[in-house]
């Protein structure tokens, strides 16, 4: 039996620090981008208590607004899939966190809903560009690609712990602005380091005039119709735990910004633990199908332990804030691999990408604004919850109709 040919032992010793190097700052870069982009989501779910006393805000109100970003971002993602595959990869990494910074920024400042809807609808913008952009510069990249795609992807959810964690603290004693005026100093960060980033392409550039596949990428229509229920429920944890964790278990502030970053942690290992058995065919785990599955009903169950926590223990509310993170914050990853994995040119993983990622904001936008309704007017949180399970349990039964087109497979 012939020998496997090993990639690091070809090289020499230096050669293979240095890839590794090259390949930790890749990761690097692409994972502050989109935390950057997805900070201010997250930023105003963690300061909901704060925002909406200052602001004289209602939940419901909130959610409206928040439902505005969403709407936003899911309007002009597929815009931002044709136009990122067009600009290319590293153009597109720096327009997100570009537009990111300016909605963190102009937040900042808000005196009122006015200004505010203005900020959030900037970084709208942003979190439409980031799937198409960091998808398309992985794709540059070499292979294997699904530690990669988790990697960046769990920069989604180190933006919840970023805003679960510090920026509570900041705003404890400097106000829920400074805590987005922080934010945007991150962003700059960001955006600096990427001024002279390229990705290593693993191919010549297609020319930009080289047609499309006669179809659109297999499955594409479930994944995006997946991502709408998961965007519902996603959403609705996001904005509404902690004020659940505030008003309902009594939770301060920083204890309750601590549930969301619970979240976030979890989902940064889980975003990477998935893909990982993904790619490798580890196990049940061979193909998208299997983990969508697990993941939904995880985060059904997940959402039914918030509920008990109000009823038998607050303390269920951390094993909660974990279930939700290795599912409903999940799942993103796996389905972002699938489409970098089955990509033919470039255009056409950006116009995929940007059609589930528009699907995915409009189950965003969807969720908050009924979440704050059904709750302001039925008087208990268990109206919410009992629509955000019944958004996961959606998500669960469109990827079992239609197994055969979630596969995933090359």
């Amino acid at each position: 039996m012939r020998p496997r040919l090993s990639l690091s032992a070809s090289l020499p010793r230096s050669a293979g620090v240095r890839t590794r190097r090259t390949r930790a700052g890749d990761s690097a870069r692409l994972a502050s981008t989109m935390m950057s982009a997805s900070l201010v989501q997250f930023a105003v779910g963690a300061l909901a208590p704060l925002i909406l006393v200052d602001l004289h805000l209602s939940r419901a109100r909130l959610g409206v607004l928040l439902s505005c970003y969403y709407v936003t971002a899911a309007l002009a993602s597929p815009a931002f899939g044709r136009l990122t595959g067009r600009i290319g990869g590293p153009a597109g990494l720096r327009l997100v966190v570009l537009l990111a910074i300016g909605g963190n920024v102009v937040v900042s400042v808000a005196e009122g809903q006015g200004v505010l809807a203005v900020g959030l609808l900037l970084a709208g913008l942003a979190v439409a560009a980031g799937n198409p952009a960091t998808n398309l510069a992985i794709a540059q990249l070499p292979p294997p690609h699904g530690v990669l795609v988790g990697i960046k992807q769990s920069g989604v959810q180190l933006a919840a712990v970023v805003a679960g964690s510090l920026l509570p603290l900041v705003a404890r004693w400097y106000g829920w602005r400074a805590s987005f005026a922080v934010a945007a100093v991150l962003g700059l960060i960001v955006f600096i380091s990427l001024l002279s980033w390229r990705p290593v392409r693993t191919a010549p550039a297609p020319a930009s005039n080289e047609p499309l596949p006669a179809g659109p990428l297999p499955g594409v229509g479930v994944l995006a119709a997946y991502a709408f229920c998961m965007g519902i429920g996603t959403a609705n944890v996001g904005v509404y735990l902690t004020l659940f964790a505030h008003e309902r278990l009594a939770f301060t502030e920083q204890v309750a910004g601590g549930v969301v970053a619970v979240v976030g942690i979890a989902a940064v290992l889980a975003r990477i633990g998935w893909n990982v058995l993904v790619e490798r065919g580890t196990g049940r785990f061979t193909d998208q199908r299997s983990v969508l599955v697990v993941i939904a009903l995880i985060a059904t169950a997940g959402t039914a332990t918030i509920v008990g926590s109000e009823h038998w223990s607050p303390a269920l509310v951390w094993v909660a804030a974990a279930l939700i993170g290795v599912s409903a914050a999940a799942w993103n990853g796996v389905v972002m691999l699938g489409l970098v994995r089955g990509s033919t040119a470039p255009r056409m993983l950006g116009k995929a990408s940007g059609r589930v990622q528009g699907a995915f904001f409009a189950g965003l936008a969807t969720g908050p604004a009924v979440f704050g309704l059904v709750v302001d007017r039925g008087g208990d949180y268990a109206y919410g919850w009992l629509w955000t399970a019944l958004s996961f349990a959606g998500a669960l039964v469109v990827v079992l109709l239609l197994p055969a087109a979630t596969s995933g497979k090359k």
